[in-house]
């Protein structure tokens, strides 16, 4: 583990979000292949996972805070995503992910102004 942390840090690279991206891409395309595309249909959540997960990583390394805000919001709506395939929800999964959505835009406003 240290080797990989030793390498980003000589590199600094700015292909992160992209490869932390094709990372978890594969590693789903891979379980899906293994699965015989069986779960399809509920791994969709992956999707805003990999390009979360990529941003966390950009924040990790470079330090972006904006990345980092990126990066929660993304996954954010994969957790929720995820949450909503397992039906878990009973009627209300229609409202969560808006109110967030206001709740955040009003928060980010008010730290703007500041």
């Amino acid at each position: 583990m240290q080797f990989i942390i030793i390498i980003f840090q000589k590199q600094r690279n700015k292909n992160l979000i992209l490869g932390g991206t094709l990372i978890v891409y594969g590693f789903y395309f891979l379980f899906s292949i293994f699965t015989s595309w069986k779960y399809v249909e509920y791994t969709n959540f992956i999707y805003p996972l990999g390009v979360g997960i990529g941003f966390l990583e950009d924040y990790a390394f470079e330090k972006h805070k904006n990345s980092f805000v990126i990066s929660v919001i993304l996954i954010a709506v994969s957790i929720f995503m995820f949450l909503k395939s397992l039906n878990l929800y009973y009627g209300i999964e229609q409202y969560v992910l808006p109110v967030a959505f206001i709740l955040l835009g009003i928060y980010i406003l008010i730290k703007g102004r500041r």
